[in-house]
C-alpha cells in the first residue's frame, strides 16, 4: 500500500520495482505505475480522488502538467507548484506527502522536462528519466555527480515505505571522551552495527542535538560550555524539532558541567501534545532539562509574554528565512526581535550553500538597530548534518541534506 514516498518506477501498491515486472501506468493521470491490474484495482480507492482531480483540471482548466512549454529549471518549478496548487484547490484539502511527490516528481525528461510515453529512466538510480537517448547522453556528466545520491534516496525511502522504523538512538556506549569531528565519524564508532539505511536515518534524528553540542563547544564563547545552567530558544520549529527533548540525555554525556537547560520550541508546525507544553526531564548526574513547546504564538509575540526569559543560543533550523522572503513574511519582525537581544549566539542551518547564504543576508538586511554582528561562521559545510540525501524537486538531479550548512553570529 501507498506510504510516505513516490517513485514511478514502482508499483504504487506493493513497491515491486520497474527491473522485476513491465509496469502499467494509469492512463487517466500518467502519474503512477503499477506491477499488475489487480494491483492497480487494489490502489483506486485511495488514487480515484487525486486521479479524477488531475484528469477535470487538465480537461476542464486547460492545465497539465505534461503541457509545459517552457526550457529553464525555474519555470519547471513553477508550472509544478503552480498545478499542485490548483489540485489542492480543487479538492479543498492538502496532498499527502506521497501525493505532493507524484506532481514533483514525475516522469518527465531529466533535460528538457518534456513528457514521452516511452522514457527511459537512468538503470543505475531510476530516479530521472530521459525522452531520448540524446539527452540521456547529453545530461549524464551532470546527473553522475548525484546518481549515487539519488539511489541512496531510494533505498531509504523504501525502507521507510510501509511507516516510521524503530531505531535506538541512545547515549553512545563507547568511552571514548572526546567529541567527534563530524556526524560520519559520530556514526561509526557508535552504530557501527547498524545498516546503512539505519545510520542515514539515525544520524537524521541525532543531527539536531549534536549540532548544538557542537555550537557550543566550537563557537569560542567559553562562558557557554562552562555555565552550569544555559536557555536555548528554538524557532520555527516543527515535528523534527519537537523530538529532540528525547536525545537530550546525548547533550549531557558530552557536556556533563551543564546540569540545567532550559529549551524552547516555538513554531505553527510545533508539536505540542495537550497538557505538555511544559514538561521537566532528570538525567543521571543530576542533571535536568526544561523545555516548553509553543504552537499558538509566533516568537515576537511570545517575548513579550510575563516571564520571559532571555536566550543564551537561538536555534533555527533549516530555517528558509530566504524562501519565505515575501513582505507578508513574519520572519522579519522575529528577526528583528532575536537582533536586539545582547551576548547571545544566533545560528541557523540550511540545506544547500545557495540558501545558506541568501538566509543570512536575510537575517543581515534586518538588521534595522545596527547591532554589532560577529560572525563566528557564514554558510560554512556543518559537520553533523544529517548523512541522508533527500531528493530536491527545485534542482535537476540534486539532493539536500538537513542541516547540511550552518552559519553563527554572536549578537553583541
Amino acid at each position: 500500500m501507498p506510504g510516505n514516498c513516490f517513485y514511478h518506477h514502482i508499483c504504487q501498491w506493493c513497491s515491486q520495482q520497474e527491473t522485476q515486472f513491465h509496469m502499467k501506468m494509469c492512463s487517466q493521470c500518467k502519474l503512477v505505475s503499477y506491477c499488475s491490474v489487480d494491483h492497480q484495482k487494489y490502489d483506486w480507492v485511495i488514487h480515484k480522488r487525486l486521479c479524477k482531480a488531475v484528469d477535470f483540471i487538465a480537461r476542464k482548466g486547460c492545465q497539465s502538467l505534461f503541457s509545459f512549454d517552457g526550457t529553464t529549471q525555474e519555470t519547471w518549478n513553477y508550472h509544478r507548484t503552480r498545478f499542485m496548487c490548483s489540485v489542492e484547490l480543487f479538492l479543498k484539502k492538502k496532498l499527502e506527502v506521497f501525493e505532493r511527490q507524484m506532481i514533483l516528481f514525475p516522469n518527465v525528461c531529466n533535460f528538457c522536462f518534456k513528457y514521452n510515453n516511452s522514457y527511459n529512466p537512468c538503470v543505475d538510480c531510476y530516479c530521472v528519466y530521459y525522452c531520448c537517448k540524446e539527452h540521456s547522453e547529453e545530461d549524464s556528466k551532470e546527473h553522475c555527480k548525484s546518481c549515487k545520491e539519488l539511489k541512496s534516496c531510494f533505498d531509504v525511502d523504501l525502507f521507510l515505505k510501509d511507516g516510521p522504523i524503530s531505531l535506538s538512538v541512545l547515549v553512545p556506549l563507547n568511552s571514548k571522551s572526546v567529541f567527534p569531528n563530524n556526524m560520519k565519524e559520530y556514526i561509526e564508532i557508535n552504530y557501527e552495527s547498524q545498516t546503512i539505511n539505519e545510520k542515514f536515518l539515525i544520524s537524521e534524528e541525532l543531527s539536531f542535538v549534536l549540532t548544538l553540542i557542537y555550537i557550543l563547544l566550537k563557537s569560542g564563547k567559553n562562558n557557554l560550555n562552562t555555565s552550569s545552567s544555559i536557555t536555548v530558544h528554538v524557532i520555527g520549529a516543527g515535528e523534527r524539532e519537537s523530538e529532540i527533548d528525547k536525545l537530550m540525555e546525548i547533550f549531557f554525556h558530552w557536556l556533563p558541567q551543564i546540569k540545567q537547560i532550559k529549551m524552547l520550541l516555538i513554531g505553527p508546525e510545533c508539536i505540542v501534545n495537550p497538557g505538555n507544553g511544559c514538561q521537566t526531564y532528570k538525567f543521571k548526574g543530576k542533571s535536568s532539562l526544561l523545555i516548553n513547546k509553543v504552537n499558538d504564538k509566533l516568537y515576537h509575540e511570545y517575548i513579550t509574554e510575563p516571564g520571559f526569559t532571555p536566550p543564551c543560543v537561538v536555534m533555527a533550523y533549516n530555517c528558509g528565512f530566504s524562501e519565505f522572503a515575501d513582505e507578508l513574511s513574519t520572519w522579519n519582525e522575529t528577526i528583528q526581535c532575536i537582533l536586539s537581544f545582547k551576548n547571545v549566539l544566533f545560528v541557523t542551518t540550511s540545506y544547500n550553500k545557495k540558501e545558506a547564504e541568501n538566509d543570512i543576508c536575510r537575517v543581515v538586511s534586518n538588521n534595522v538597530n545596527t547591532s554589532s554582528l560577529d560572525t563566528i561562521k557564514c554558510a560554512e559545510r556543518n559537520p553533523f548534518r544529517s548523512l541522508r540525501p533527500i531528493r530536491d524537486w527545485e534542482n535537476r538531479s540534486q539532493t539536500f541534506y538537513v542541516n547540511n550548512f550552518i552559519s553563527i553570529l554572536n549578537l553583541q
